[in-house]
């Protein structure tokens, strides 16, 4: 309960929830008792949110009646659902609201609740711990609730018991590694490890339902409540005493990692391991938190990483054999042979369950599993992966030495960043004489993820390229190789203003004036802007700096088609001289690059043209000849379906249509 706590006496409550909302008959009553009582009797009325009429008509009415008859007792508002506005309001008229849900006032109720046992169930180990109840997930009976969402499941929340006891999961082969584990005398705990979206919880689940299964005791903790290592270490004893065997999961244990430390050591001091603990959490959390030595001695680590082969097949198999899964799946994915399917997700997905699940499935909503892994980070590490994510985006090889100019990062902390962000950042030799070791993220989708959400803005995409470009020396190939890759539709093709595409792009060129791609590309813009007059100069400074090629060739020709098209004022007869032009170059340039499947349509674009403007068709007929002549004898598949599009488009034109 995070506003507020209750206290005084709370025998009259009114629950408006869903499957609990009282009868008027019974309401009516609780008004009554609440008016006629003595000042230290108070009403707790607890609802879903404040925004459901039928739990402001309950709040309106008791404040009423309180109003009316002078009652000294309390009002209490408990909803599930935060507000702070309609709350505000509601404490302005003298109620206290606070937000939870019952398992939340439940545990708030506990910490003032009497230690004394008055009553216990023999049947059950937790009814000698009560204390227990509200903070722990009994799994037996969470296994028979029926609360299965195949939708939810699948679309990034993780499993419930249900789902697991009904076969809607896959086996993991890290759960063979700890049930052999903890069949080990001395064993305590098992510490699975891994990025977002890779199963952690869904394994640890699994191996609980295969726990009680077994004739064990299984719990789990619910997070956000308090982990009682003390009741948890006397519970154990009681397992000893009786000769059982129980396990207990917490889950993202970087939250309770004090508590673990403590109750693991008081195990292990009393060399108890009856109880036994699985805990899960990413290894960025886990790394930089201080451990109890006794976990190491006593407990084994499970990586979590990439699906293997047999764990694919069996996913494939939980889609083929299973209606209610398969109905969700990608209509394109589907449609694939079951070998197909598997080399997609073994090469294409590089067997990442979440990059899987998300070409599988093809939903957004799984996107909060890597931006909730994002906003776990710490903010230096958030500032690294981002930056590594939206250069990896837009077509760049990053290397170590990049990251850190970027970013200013000491050198000595190097080996510590890839350690934390195992599984998110990986690093591979390029050439170690020269010190350069490539960096990349977990994988492009996952990349494209964190671009998108952490630079939304055009203007922070941009200021991005632009410190790259600003930082990048260029007498390394790796380098040089970034700043071409960077003038491609993924990389500047993301900004929609081309001025500051030509902004950038000047200082590409700046920095290597050798490198072809970016003048091509600034020409290429200031044509498609209209700005003729410097499109032609940045012609004339390529051709003087280095010898003409065949996109510099396109260029020049299609300068002059979209003069003959868009500049103003002129006449008919210099439109048509403008096109000629434009047709002589495309047919010179054509005897240097016979095999350019582009030059080959801008001379049909150009005979098109021209035979608009003065009704000639003798530049067309000769470029459709070329055309034809050269698709007889090209190999090239590409160029037999150009010169298909034009042969086509040159009919349709003749016909009139």
């Amino acid at each position: 309960m995070e506003k507020d706590t209750v206290d005084g006496d709370l025998s009259r409550i009114i629950i408006t929830q869903e499957d609990y909302t009282i009868s008027s008959q019974y309401r009516e009553t609780l008004y009554e008792r609440f008016l006629i009582t003595t000042s230290s009797s108070d009403l707790l009325i607890i609802g879903y949110s404040l925004s459901d009429p039928d739990l402001m008509e309950i709040i309106d009415e008791a404040v009423r009646r309180k109003r009316t008859s002078f009652s000294p007792g309390r009002i209490y508002v408990l909803a599930y659902k935060p507000d702070e506005n309609r709350a505000l309001l509601l404490e302005q008229r003298g109620l206290r609201v606070a937000f939870g849900g019952l398992d939340d006032f439940v545990a708030a109720l506990d910490r003032n609740a009497s230690s004394t046992l008055t009553s216990v169930a023999t049947d059950d180990i937790l009814s000698f711990f009560p204390h227990l109840r509200p903070t722990t997930v009994d799994i037996p009976h969470a296994a028979t609730l029926g609360n299965t969402d195949v939708t939810r499941m699948f679309y990034g929340s993780p499993p419930t018991y249900s789902d697991i006891t009904n076969d809607l999961t896959f086996e993991r082969d890290a759960l063979a590694l700890m049930r052999n584990y903890f069949e080990v005398d001395d064993a305590l705990a098992v510490y699975v490890l891994g990025v977002a979206g890779v199963g952690k919880t869904t394994l640890c689940r699994q191996f609980l339902i295969n726990a009680f299964r077994t004739g064990s005791h299984a719990w789990e903790h619910v997070e956000g409540t308090d982990l009682k290592s003390s009741l948890w270490a006397s519970l154990a004893e009681r397992l000893k005493t009786s000769g059982e065997r129980g396990y207990l999961y917490v889950d993202n244990a970087h939250k309770y990692i004090r508590e673990i430390n403590e109750l693991v050591d008081l195990l292990s001091a009393s060399s108890n391991r009856c109880l036994k603990i699985v805990i899960s959490t990413t290894l960025e959390q886990w790394s930089y938190r201080t451990k109890s030595p006794n976990l190491f001695v006593f407990g084994k680590r499970i990586d979590i990483r990439r699906l293997s082969r047999s764990e694919i097949q069996r996913l494939l198999d939980l889609f083929d054999f299973n209606s209610s899964i398969s109905s969700l799946v990608e209509k394109e994915f589907s449609g694939f042979s079951r070998q197909e399917r598997q080399r997609r997700l073994e090469q294409k997905c590089e067997a990442d369950f979440f990059v899987c699940l998300k070409n599988i499935f093809s939903n957004e909503l799984l996107d909060e599993i890597v931006l909730k892994e994002f906003a776990g980070l710490r903010k230096n590490y958030q500032e690294i992966y981002k930056t590594l994510s939206a250069l990896e985006a837009s077509g760049l090889k990053l290397h170590r030495q990049m990251i850190i100019r970027m970013l200013g990062i000491p050198m000595g902390d190097i080996s510590d960043i890839l350690n934390d962000l195992d599984g998110m950042v990986v690093e591979n030799t390029v050439n170690k004489s020269l010190g350069i070791y490539a960096w990349s993220g977990r994988h492009i989708v996952i990349s494209e993820i964190i671009m998108k959400s952490k630079f939304s803005a055009e203007s922070e995409i941009a200021d991005l390229y632009d410190k790259f470009v600003d930082l990048v020396n260029p007498t390394f190939d790796i380098e040089r190789l970034n700043l071409m890759e960077l003038c491609a539709r993924r990389g500047l093709g993301r900004l929609a203003s081309r001025d500051r595409q030509n902004s950038i792009l000047a200082k590409i060129i700046s920095k290597a004036p050798t490198l072809r791609v970016p003048r091509h590309r600034l020409i290429d813009n200031l044509i498609r802007m209209g700005r003729y007059e410097r499109a032609a100069n940045e012609i004339r400074i390529f051709e003087s700096d280095m010898r003409a090629d065949a996109p510099l060739l396109r260029f020049k020709i299609n300068l002059s088609l979209e003069r003959a098209r868009h500049s103003a004022g002129l006449m008919t007869e210099d439109r048509i001289t403008l096109v000629r032009n434009a047709a002589t170059m495309s047919r010179k340039s054509l005897e240097r690059f016979p095999d350019d499947t582009s030059l080959h349509e801008i001379y049909c674009d150009s005979g098109i043209q021209f035979m608009r403007l003065s009704g000639d068709w003798s530049v067309a007929d000769d470029a459709i000849k070329l055309f034809h002549d050269h698709s007889a004898d090209s190999l090239d598949p590409e160029f037999s379906r150009a010169y298909a599009k034009y042969q086509l488009k040159f009919q349709q034109i003749q016909a009139g249509t």
